[in-house]
């Protein structure tokens, strides 16, 4: 299997796990998932070979993770063999960032579909340099309203199919170039916040718990939780879904753990 740098790892685990179309988006500086492309009259899935035609009619391109290191356009390759599959990869024909759709796959399991009537084709009156300062402006409200701890990690851009073809037409848009990867809650992305709350609280508890209080704790968190504790560092990997939120108190819980704690949630009693 390739290799590819460490800044793209995260969002190639997230793109393989998303079952919707996701691509980098430079105006937020960030991987995104974006709803599948439907024909504004049959209101039928666009077939995915016929996705890049797509993208041409409304002068937008898709760009791969490739453009979280660079200022110049890394629009993805559409390909499509005989067979009719059709995949969408990075802008290098030797890929460097790791980007791969499965186009086939994404028309089947997306749950998101949209006919973006607001974005124009050639041709017709308006354009999406008016409407993207406008989506921007809201996605980014969005995700300042989600409470912490319960945002996607690969968030959903309503309204958003792609970046205008000529930068150009982007230029009004405030770009938050190399960010980091995710969104935004003040200067800190998602992830660093979590990261940083995680090795907080277990530097405050004692490394040497003894064996009660880890109950319901899976021995691969334990060994997480004591490297954190420790003051070592964990991957980006080991980091997602090692906490999560019982929707009844609120309290955050090791995974493997939260699933002890909720039949004696006191909120639930």
């Amino acid at each position: 299997m390739p290799t590819y740098p460490k800044i793209f790892e995260e969002f190639i685990g997230l793109q393989r796990a998303s079952t919707e179309l996701s691509i980098f988006c430079r105006e937020v500086g960030s991987a995104v998932e974006i709803a599948y492309p439907m024909g504004r009259y049959t209101a039928e899935r666009i077939l995915p070979s016929g996705l890049k035609a797509w993208c041409m009619r409304r002068n937008i391109v898709w760009e791969c993770f490739c453009a979280l290191v660079t200022d110049e356009r890394v629009p993805v390759r559409f390909s499509s063999n005989d067979m009719g599959h059709s995949t969408a990869l990075c802008h290098h024909n030797q890929s460097e960032c790791g980007f791969l759709l499965n186009l086939n796959e994404a028309q089947h399991t997306a749950e998101l579909e949209s006919t973006y009537p607001h974005i124009r084709t050639q041709g017709q009156i308006g354009s999406l340099h008016l409407t993207l300062p406008r989506l921007v402006m809201e996605f980014q409200r969005q995700l300042a309203a989600t409470p912490f701890g319960h945002a996607q990690l690969m968030p959903y851009f309503e309204g958003y199919c792609g970046s205008p073809r000529l930068r150009s037409l982007s230029a009004t848009v405030p770009v938050r170039r190399h960010a980091a990867r995710h969104h935004y809650y003040g200067k800190k992305s998602m992830p660093l916040m979590r990261q940083q709350q995680i090795t907080n609280s277990v530097r405050h508890a004692s490394v040497d718990l003894g064996e009660a209080a880890w109950h319901g704790v899976s021995i691969a968190d334990r060994d997480i939780l004591h490297t954190l504790a420790a003051g070592g560092g964990i991957s980006r990997y080991a980091e997602i879904g090692l906490l999560e939120e019982c929707g009844s108190c609120g309290l955050r819980f090791a995974s493997s753990a939260l699933r002890a704690h909720i039949p004696t949630c006191v909120s639930l009693l």
